[in-house]
């Protein structure tokens, strides 16, 4: 939705966050149901950086989220299925490495942020990813 910010950062990492999380997106599909996958982004205020600690507060951030329709997941593997090789579904269920998201959490750290997810189990999931908008 409109576009997207300008930051300080990696091309080829921000391109591996996308690639990972839009090809997430579009895998872990609902049967019967098109897909669907929202890219947005927002600045985060004062008042999102004093909710999140790990934040300094004299960064400026940004807020990138991708929201899917899929098959969601439970919000007590939200933490878990950023590990290497941590997967909530079998090879055969469906295709991958199980490094993409590993890979997605390299990148934010690299890039002084962080990222996070929310699922809704048959209904799809969320991912944010927070950067600073100006590397140190």
């Amino acid at each position: 939705k409109g576009n997207l910010p300008v930051i300080e950062a990696i091309p080829l990492q921000m391109q591996q966050i996308f690639y990972n999380l839009v090809n997430n997106g579009l895998k872990f599909t609902r049967e019967g149901v098109a897909p669907e996958l929202t890219i947005s982004s927002r600045m985060l205020d004062d008042k999102d950086k004093l909710a999140q600690p790990q934040l300094l507060k004299d960064k400026e951030y940004v807020e990138l989220s991708f929201r899917d329709n899929g098959i969601g997941f439970s919000n007590e593997y939200a933490s878990q299925i950023f590990g290497l090789f941590k997967r909530l579904h079998s090879k055969d269920s469906y295709k991958g490495s199980g490094i993409g998201l590993a890979l997605c959490q390299r990148v934010a750290d690299n890039h002084h942020g962080y990222i996070y997810a929310k699922g809704d189990p048959g209904k799809g999931a969320s991912f944010f990813v927070i950067l600073p908008t100006k590397q140190w």
